[in-house]
C-alpha cells in the first residue's frame, strides 16, 4: 500500500474479469487549503464523499458533493476538482475539508454496466444519499494485501456498491409493485415495533431511503411517517377506549418510546389529548 498524509491507495495489478476491472482504490483527505486543480484520466472514478464538501467541474457545469454522495466521472474528459466550497444552506457553516473513498476501473462492458445503474458520460452522478458505503472499501484497507487479494477486494467491493445503487434507478420496471408488495407485508408485521423507521425498512430491503420513500408515496398516495402515525393512532384510539391500560404503556405498545411525543401526535389526530379523549368517551357511555 501507499500511503501519504493526503491520501492512501492500492494500485490493482491483477484483473479478475474483462468486463469491468479496477485499476487503483484509494482514500483521500483534501485539506481547505488545497486549491482547485484539474486533471484528465483515460478510465471512469468512482467517488463515495465520507465527509465535507467539494465539487466537479465537467464541460462547463459545477456540481457540489457532500457526506454519503457518489458519483462516477467519465473518462478522457477534463475534470476539475474543488476541494474548498461555500456550503449552500449555511455559507458561514466550517467545513472539515473533503474526504471519500475512490474506486478507479474500466473494461470492455463498462458503459453497458454503467446504463444499468442509469449512469452515462453526461450523467454521472445521484441525487440520493447513500449510507455505509465505507464497509466495501475498509475490507480493502483493513490489513496488508498482495495484489491477487487486492484485485479480489477492490472488484468484490464495486459490485457491492453496483449492487446497491441499481434499485435506486429501477423503479420503472413492472416487478416493482411485487416489490411494494413485499415492503408493505414487512411495515405491517413491524408496525408497533419502536425501532421501526424509513432506514430500517429501506436497509432491510437493500435500497435507498429516499427511493424508498418515493415508492411508499406513489403506492399509498402518503408519505411514510404520516401513515404510521395515523395507523398507530387508530390502534391508540382503540386501547383507550377498551382497556385501562396507562397512557404510557398504551404509547409504548404501539410504537412510541417517548409518551409525550404520542401525546402531541395523538392531539393532531384527534384533536383531544389521550386523557381527555378517554374521560370524554366514558363520559359517553
Amino acid at each position: 500500500m501507499n500511503y501519504s498524509k493526503k491520501a492512501d491507495y492500492y494500485h490493482v495489478n491483477n484483473a479478475i474479469l474483462k468486463d469491468i476491472y479496477p485499476i487503483d482504490v484509494g482514500h483521500a483527505r483534501l485539506s481547505l487549503r488545497r486549491k482547485p486543480f484539474k486533471n484528465k484520466y483515460p478510465y471512469y472514478l468512482l467517488h463515495y464523499v465520507v465527509d465535507g464538501d467539494g465539487a466537479i467541474e465537467i464541460d462547463g457545469e459545477k456540481h457540489i458533493f457532500g457526506k454519503n454522495s457518489v458519483f462516477i466521472l467519465p473518462p478522457n474528459k477534463e475534470i476539475t476538482y474543488y476541494p474548498n466550497v461555500t456550503h449552500k444552506k449555511n455559507p458561514s457553516r466550517k467545513i472539515n475539508g473533503w474526504t471519500y473513498y475512490w474506486i478507479n476501473f474500466n473494461g470492455l462492458e463498462t458503459k453497458k454496466i454503467l446504463k444499468t445503474i442509469g449512469i452515462s458520460d453526461e450523467k454521472y452522478y445521484f441525487t440520493e444519499k447513500f449510507r455505509g458505503f465505507e464497509k466495501y472499501f475498509k475490507i480493502i484497507f483493513d490489513k496488508p494485501r498482495s495484489n491477487i487479494e487486492t484485485a479480489y477486494a477492490a472488484t468484490s467491493a464495486l459490485f457491492a456498491i453496483f449492487a446497491e445503487l441499481n434499485p435506486v434507478l429501477d423503479e420503472h420496471e413492472p416487478k416493482r409493485s411485487k416489490s411494494f408488495d413485499d415492503i408493505f407485508k414487512y411495515i405491517q408485521s413491524h408496525l408497533y415495533d419502536t425501532e421501526l423507521s424509513a432506514f430500517k425498512v429501506s436497509n432491510a430491503f437493500v435500497i435507498s431511503e429516499s427511493y424508498f420513500s418515493r415508492l411508499f408515496k406513489k403506492n399509498l398516495n402518503t408519505s411514510f411517517p404520516q401513515y404510521v402515525n395515523y395507523e398507530r393512532i387508530k390502534k391508540a384510539t382503540t386501547l383507550l377506549v377498551t382497556t385501562d391500560l396507562p397512557v404510557k404503556v398504551i404509547a409504548n405498545s404501539v410504537g412510541y418510546k417517548d409518551a409525550l411525543y404520542f401525546s402531541k401526535t395523538f392531539k393532531k389526530y384527534r384533536l383531544l389529548s389521550p386523557e381527555i379523549y378517554r374521560k370524554t368517551h366514558e363520559n359517553n357511555e
